[in-house]
């Protein structure tokens, strides 16, 4: 997000190799995560979720929803959440990134899935945090009835008590 005067305006943050970011890069909201995550390690944890007081991020399983072309699981995991599933209903934007992520650094624990999150496959009860970056605003703008399907499953996805960010 950048400010114009007092109004704050949306952009599409180009970066190389034909990916790019809606809205807000992460580095203006990862301090934010960090601090919902290791807030978390103050409560018990949901059952099977990892050890969150160690202060490992690693335990923290991602979805992340609509990833498009998006480097966001590249950033996450350089800050130490390697646990990672990006899914789209993109065949194309699925290949090109496994493509991308082929062709660097290997980032174990990152995965790649076709998923259309209004009729999810994804096993319930599987992730700690499920991150989506418009993905519902494109989805509202067609149809209520898909938004509220893919909050059901977004919540269906979730463990008990962890995050939809």
């Amino acid at each position: 997000m950048r400010r114009s005067g007092t109004t704050p305006t949306l952009t599409r943050n180009r970066t190389s190799g034909g990916t790019f970011e809606w809205l807000a890069s992460f580095d203006t909201w990862k301090l934010h995560l960090d601090g919902f995550l290791r807030s978390s390690g103050e409560k018990p944890a949901p059952s099977g979720a990892g050890d969150r007081k160690s202060g490992d991020k690693s335990k923290f399983r991602f979805a992340n929803i609509g990833c498009g072309y998006s480097l966001l699981h590249e950033e996450l995991y350089t800050e130490g959440y390697t646990n990672i599933m990006n899914t789209d209903v993109k065949t194309d934007a699925i290949e090109k990134m496994k493509a991308r992520a082929a062709g660097g650094p290997r980032r174990s624990g990152v995965k790649w899935k076709m998923d259309d999150i209004r009729n999810s496959k994804l096993e319930s009860g599987s992730f700690d945090v499920v991150i989506e970056k418009s993905t519902l605003d494109f989805i509202v703008a067609e149809s209520l009835a898909d938004a509220l399907k893919m909050i059901f499953h977004i919540h269906r996805i979730l463990k008990l008590g962890d995050f939809f960010w």
